[in-house]
């Protein structure tokens, strides 16, 4: 489809957020420069992200009315998420195993034996927007977190001349929220409150897995935690001090029930890796000498057949959730279900998934549900009818996979490749910290492409700034 043809489709996606998304479109038709990324090179050219190459040169403005939104929506789900091992399984462990597909169900139970690190765990939640409103697409947890750090790159969007002309000319404030702090806030606030701190410093360690040098290139300069984790520190008691300090799993020496970093003690664990939680700092923070965001329960919450859960609860009875909570599943979460030789309701009709899978190709999307990455994630109206058919047949013969309607992102469109504009499809994640909305990256991929809009598949890392007006 042409760009002409849906430039409307294009314009309500942008102004929906805000007109300054609108007016930055309009303005490019009649300034070429703003359509080419070589416009934007103190952007690309200054991007302190390795593991985000293909940085988007426009970055998406928010207003207030989308930001309050997010923050419903997300936090909402979030609170559903962190609800279910108490809702659905009693937080019995046996049951859990067993749903999960956990074969050790004693080491289960250790991990959810309090403290566990639920009610606190870190979370982004993944949405698409269609013409119905955001639809969440998975919740990830924990150590599976990314994206936070692109809050490193405000400055260089502020200071591209072109970007900075544009917000002058249109007399626009605009920010990133300060998710770095508001997260490090989160972490201190349940820190003090489990009562692990209680004089002299308080501090932070943000464990790395495998590699220490390699991610420290990712999550931008030491110094900038630093100041952010004090401007934290500050912002929740005037008179607390503290260190970040980035290190892995073997930097940390037990000292009892406590940790130490080279001498000094550690209050807190941020856990940033694709490996296990070390175990001699698991038994730390079960006998309360240390917090941990967020360790094993981190692929209970991001298994995706909690989505299911929820679906399932939504459309039935059982009153494992309110009306309230169901409206805010039917409206945000679209129709999922674990893949099974079972019924289900799609549609309004009674179907065997099979046969589901079977005939209704380009309307679903199966996926495992521990896959990371958009490993794993299939759409279906981007696979032959035989790929599709062996995908399905080995979710059929494995646990762990679900089927789910497939998003189809409304239209936007940024500066392509080819120094005009494209047309993209976006992701939103938005990052919740306890209780409180901490701020959204965005992902996109050109339509064209055909794929899964994930980093690790080649899309484009863009920014939300928000705006005071327009």
């Amino acid at each position: 489809m042409e760009i002409a043809e849906i430039a409307e489709g294009a314009r309500t996606a942008g102004a929906t957020w805000s007109t300054a998304n609108q007016r930055l479109l309009d303005r490019s038709r009649g300034r070429p420069a703003l359509r080419r990324r070589a416009s934007f090179a103190p952007v690309h050219q200054g991007n302190p992200l390795p593991t985000y190459p293909r940085l988007q040169s426009w970055p998406v403005f928010a207003d207030g009315l989308r930001v309050r939104e997010l923050e419903r929506v997300a936090v909402g789900l979030t609170r559903l998420f962190r609800g279910i091992p108490s809702r659905f399984f009693a937080d019995d462990p046996r049951q859990m195993a067993a749903f999960y597909s956990v074969d050790q169900p004693e080491l289960l139970a250790a991990v959810m034996a309090r403290p566990n690190a639920i009610e606190a765990a870190l979370a982004r939640v993944d949405f698409l927007e269609d013409g119905s409103g955001l639809r969440c697409l998975e919740l990830n947890a924990g150590s599976y977190l990314g994206g936070w750090f692109t809050e490193f790159l405000e400055p260089l969007y502020l200071s591209c001349p072109e970007l900075a002309g544009f917000l002058r000319e249109d007399g626009l404030a605009a920010r990133h929220r300060p998710t770095i702090r508001r997260m490090f806030s989160h972490i201190v606030r349940d820190t003090r409150r489990r009562g692990i701190w209680r004089e002299g410093e308080l501090n932070l360690a943000v464990v790395l897995y495998p590699q220490v040098d390699s991610y420290l290139k990712s999550v931008g300069r030491p110094d900038l935690l630093q100041r952010e984790y004090e401007a934290a520190l500050s912002g929740e008691d005037g008179a607390l001090r503290g260190r970040v300090f980035i290190c892995g799993y073997g930097d940390l020496e037990p000292a009892g029930a406590a940790l130490r970093y080279r001498g000094c003690p550690v209050h807190a664990l941020l856990e940033q890796q694709s490996g296990p939680t070390d175990r001699v700092a698991f038994r730390c923070f079960k006998a309360g000498g240390v917090n941990l965001f967020s360790g094993p329960v981190t692929m209970l919450l991001s298994d995706k057949r909690n989505l299911a859960l929820l679906s399932e609860a939504a459309d039935g009875g059982g009153g494992l959730i309110d009306g309230e909570e169901k409206d805010l599943v039917r409206r945000h979460l679209p129709w999922t279900r674990r893949v099974a030789r079972a019924t289900a309701i799609f549609g309004g009709e009674e179907v065997f998934l099979p046969d589901l899978l079977a005939g209704r190709r380009e309307e679903l999307v199966l996926k495992g549900a521990q896959s990371l990455g958009g490993a794993d994630v299939h759409i279906g109206r981007f696979l032959s009818a035989t790929a599709w058919e062996t995908v399905v047949q080995r979710a059929l013969a494995e646990p762990g996979w679900i089927v789910q309607e497939e998003v189809r992102s409304l239209p936007w469109l940024f500066p392509g490749d080819d120094e005009e504009l494209a047309v993209f499809d976006v992701v939103w994640g938005i990052f919740v910290f306890g209780e409180e909305y901490g701020g959204t990256f965005v992902r996109m991929l050109p339509r064209e492409r055909r794929g899964t809009v994930n980093v690790l598949q080649g899309c484009d890392v863009g920014i939300v700034l928000e705006v005071d007006a327009g």
